[in-house]
């Protein structure tokens, strides 16, 4: 099957294994069926013959073909005759011979105008999703180009028949899609998509210089990511290339510059320009957000003097990113099998992109399942869903930006929505292997300036005591996981033995509208170094969303804000103000 226009290069590798195995397929079933029941057969037979003459209509039925020719379609009397024969082409890679050959012909006579056929599409040899996309393809047989073309015929799923007018008789047959090479090469993808597939190691030949510069980087144990760090001359960067088939998510301090080394592929680019649609990017007044495709490498570049963290993790965003290209891969190889059906260039690729995160009911879809919580145990589950989602939209925009007729339309939109239930199926048996697969206890990067860390903090001076007083009361915020902002509000009692209970109470905010809203308690304790507080129990809870713990330094800016981390796998940073005392 052909690869798919400007796609990675993991899936253009396992899209030309596929190309073999579909090939394979189809020219064994094509062998074994010869002599078999509803498709070609080996040898002709006698022919089924009817009248015809330039003043009446006359209808030739044989074996499950119907050809009518009008008053005034043949210049004067003669005979047309239908037999079967052994099908003078194999189905073109991807496609199989779905029905009988029939050689038609007029003795005696010419046709002076269309005819029309209407030829049965046997039902599939299995059943479920192995059946493969209802209807299939009206072809004749182009002698001159020694191939199968298709002509503009309309389906009827009830009678399972197909209908086209013609202005010629020929040979005449049935192609539908493979199906078993198609499910095989869904499989063969999905199984590359969640990968290790060992990229190359980021190339920093400056590191060396990064002591002269006061700059310490260090990092988790894992291979999540490679990464390197290094000195340019005009300052500290840090690269960082995914390890992963899939797409990852990096956040890290709003004020350093972020750029993508390389060229991305057209159809990617296209994907990530299209992603902010949806209103799930990760962020806040100091934590921006990227994501790092499988395989892609990005540098941030630290002001001189400035630490912080680099955290990567996967996301709902970048599942987004690998549900849309999937589809792509997924129909372009799949439609590049069907006769007539044109060959999306990159452009039109984008176009179907584009069409898709335009269309508000593709994109309240996907932000639906992408709004829920991303935990180890569903990201298989989201991943299934939003391809099903892809897939069906990419399906419905497709024709149209490739200019298909209505009955390669018909094809193309019935194979996509037969793509979509079949990924979503075979996901379903993968979902263990899916969810193991996906790295989820997050990667930091830390770097540390010396100048940073030899600055005056540019807070007050830490106070040498903390009384219930200065903790007690209800404090509203954010803090950012995987999920990106998410509204906070943390109502604490504090007590004088140094202990603490609260409630952590999230909700959605503006640029982040999807997140549900829940709560739950926290225990903890409190000194002049500051607060650590420890999940406890759900007083309400979103199916799916997990408690996280957080830990800060005393408050600051005169009692009134509390900021620190929020010590959870996959969370970076949270911010409160002081409200009301209670």
């Amino acid at each position: 099957m052909p690869a798919a226009l400007g796609t990675r290069r993991a899936l253009t590798r396992t899209m030309t294994a596929a190309v073999a195995v579909a090939a394979a397929v189809a020219m064994a079933l094509i062998a074994s069926a010869c002599g078999g029941k509803g498709v070609s057969a080996p040898t002709a037979t006698g022919p089924g013959t009817v009248q015809v003459t330039p003043g009446h209509s006359a209808s030739l039925h044989r074996d499950g073909l119907v050809v009518t020719v009008p008053a005034r379609a043949v210049s004067r009397p003669g005979t047309l005759s239908a037999r079967r024969i052994t099908a003078p082409a194999a189905a073109p890679p991807g496609m199989v011979l779905a029905g009988p050959a029939y050689d038609l012909q007029l003795n005696g006579t010419s046709l002076k105008g269309p005819v029309r056929l209407a030829v049965s599409v046997p039902a599939p040899a299995g059943t479920g999703i192995s059946a493969g996309p209802a209807g299939g393809l009206l072809v004749f047989y182009d002698t001159a180009a020694g191939r199968w073309r298709p002509v503009d015929a309309s389906y009827n799923p009830a009678t399972r028949m197909l209908t086209a007018v013609s202005p010629h008789l020929s040979t005449w047959s049935v192609l539908r899609l493979n199906a078993p090479a198609a499910l095989a090469a869904i499989k063969s993808e999905l199984a590359g998509f969640f990968g290790v597939p060992g990229f190359a190691q980021p190339s920093c030949p400056g590191s060396g210089r990064l002591a002269d510069l006061g700059v310490t980087v260090t990092a988790d144990q894992g291979d999540l990511v490679k990464w390197c760090a290094d000195d340019t001359g005009a300052g500290a960067v840090i690269r960082v290339a995914s390890s992963r088939d899939y797409a990852l998510e990096a956040d890290y301090p709003s004020t350093w510059p972020v750029r993508r080394l390389g060229s991305p592929d057209p159809i990617s680019q296209q994907i990530l320009t299209s992603l902010p649609a949806l209103s799930l990017r990760a962020g806040g007044p100091r934590v921006h957000t990227t994501i790092i495709p499988g395989g892609d490498e990005i540098q941030l570049a630290p002001p001189a003097g400035e630490s912080g963290t680099i955290l990567i993790v996967p996301s709902a965003e970048g599942i987004i990113y690998d549900a849309v290209l999937f589809g792509v891969d997924t129909l372009a190889q799949t439609y590049g099998d069907i006769p007539g059906v044109p060959q999306a260039t990159a452009q039109q690729t984008d176009e179907a992109i584009a069409d898709l995160f335009q269309s508000r009911d593709c994109v309240t879809q996907m932000r639906a399942v992408a709004s829920n919580a991303l935990t180890q145990a569903d990201a298989g589950v989201m991943f299934r869903s939003l391809v099903d989602i892809a897939v069906g939209c990419l399906g419905k925009y497709w024709p149209a930006v490739v200019g298909l007729n209505a009955a390669q339309g018909a094809v193309a939109v019935s194979t996509a929505l037969w793509l979509a239930s079949a990924t979503k199926i075979i996901s379903d048996t993968k979902q263990a292997a899916i969810d193991t697969a996906v790295y989820w206890q997050g990667y930091h990067i830390h770097l540390q300036s010396a100048s940073a860390a030899t600055k005056p903090a540019p807070a007050p001076t830490p106070i040498a005591s903390l009384s219930p007083a200065a903790l007690t009361g209800t404090w509203t915020g954010s803090y950012v996981c995987s999920q990106g902002e998410t509204g906070l509000r943390l109502v604490i009692q504090a007590d004088p033995d140094g202990t603490l209970t609260a409630t952590f109470s999230f909700y959605a905010v503006p640029d982040n509208p999807g997140v549900p809203s829940g709560s739950f308690t926290m225990t903890g304790s409190y000194s002049a170094a500051g607060v650590n507080l420890t999940h406890d129990q759900w007083i309400s809870q979103p199916a799916g969303w997990e408690m996280v713990d957080l830990s800060s330094g005393p408050p600051s800016q005169d009692g009134t804000v509390i900021a620190g981390s929020i010590t959870t796998p996959g969370c970076s940073t949270f911010t409160v103000t002081r409200g009301n005392a209670g």
